[in-house]
């Protein structure tokens, strides 16, 4: 019972983390004010996390989980025979909405200088994201090594991070429709060597 108390004091500090991103932006992410917000002491905030920029970290770490299961629902549910482009428009738009129904993350990921901690976060789900991607790469293209596998999805994955970013950045729909024919066009020359029946 008191692990779960423990838990649960933990995840309202990070949904108040959370918020406050969403409502006042990065600069307003103080621990007096995350734990305002939490409705708990500021020792509390301290029993967890060791300053603000661990909250940010335990935020975006957690971000990443509910990413990666946003963006893998469409692969799971992805009929080859519908072409590998459906699926990047799928999962594309999936990125897209995610950054659209959590402004909390955007305003962390657009707005802030991040530390070293938070980018190790996001170094873990760019692994986790490679292996994902990874996988369907290699059911398109299994003859494809293991090393052009994981450098395709890489710079796939920066690029529509990249473009998504900048585009919410400056509140521009044009430039976020980019991605999508980004990627598209970057994955055809390869995965279309292997496809000769794709739809266009």
């Amino acid at each position: 019972m008191v692990h779960h108390r423990v838990s649960a004091l933990r995840e309202r500090i990070l949904d108040a983390t959370a918020d406050l991103l969403a409502t006042s932006g990065y600069a307003s992410v103080t621990t007096n004010a995350i734990a305002k917000a939490a409705e708990c002491s500021v020792g509390s905030v301290y029993v967890y996390f060791s300053d603000k920029h661990a909250v940010l970290a335990a935020l975006l770490e957690r971000y990443g989980e509910r990413l990666l299961a946003t963006v893998a629902q469409p692969i799971g549910t992805w009929d080859p025979q519908t072409g590998w482009r459906a699926l990047v428009v799928a999962v594309v738009q999936a990125f897209v909405d995610f950054y659209d129904e959590e402004p909390g993350y955007r305003a962390l990921w657009v707005g802030a200088q991040l530390p070293e901690s938070a980018w190790s976060a996001g170094r873990s789900w760019s692994e986790s994201a490679k292996e994902t991607f990874g996988a369907v790469i290699q059911q398109i293209r299994p003859d494809l090594d293991a090393l052009t596998t994981q450098t395709t999805v890489d710079v796939a994955i920066h690029a529509v991070t990249a473009v998504v970013t900048r585009g919410l950045e400056r509140d521009d729909p044009s430039v976020v429709s980019e991605a999508t024919p980004l990627v598209v066009r970057y994955l055809a020359p390869l995965l279309d060597s292997n496809s000769e029946s794709e739809p266009s």
